[in-house]
């Protein structure tokens, strides 16, 4: 099977995920993290832990951009825009890695390991189960 080809089908499997994949039933659909990253965005008054401050970006980055636009700060679209940040993560992260790859001239072969180990549980599932953490945007 051709490498275009193993793509092509992981990326049908990662929009597929992205819009048909259940979420945690954890804290809400927030997940166990989510919790701290959903209150940064849907209450004002929440101070951030020291723990969670490096992490806490995405939060920031969504809070603002609702205020901008004017929308709704609930867990609903808390949960969405954090899905759509890790679809575009991943994303992000496959385009690094393959250019990285082309650049030191790694084979099909070896490729097509490397992106199935990459690629595996951890990234075509999590991000789209345990939606409300930073730690895909971090990739």
């Amino acid at each position: 099977m051709k490498k275009e080809s193993v793509v092509f089908f992981t990326f049908i499997t990662l929009l597929l995920m992205f819009i048909f994949q259940p979420t945690t039933s954890l804290y809400n659909s927030l997940g166990i993290d989510g919790g701290w990253y959903s209150k940064i965005v849907t209450d004002s008054n929440y101070n951030v832990d020291d723990y969670h401050i490096f992490k806490s970006l995405p939060s920031h980055i969504f809070k603002l951009g609702f205020s901008i636009l004017d929308i709704e700060k609930n867990n609903f679209n808390v949960i969405f825009f954090f899905k759509i940040l890790n679809l575009l993560s991943i994303i992000g992260f496959y385009k690094y890695t393959s250019e990285l790859l082309k650049y030191y001239k790694i084979n099909s072969e070896k490729f097509l390991l490397l992106f199935t180990l990459i690629f595996s549980f951890l990234l075509l599932k999590l991000p789209f189960y345990d939606v409300v953490t930073p730690d895909y945007f971090g990739l």
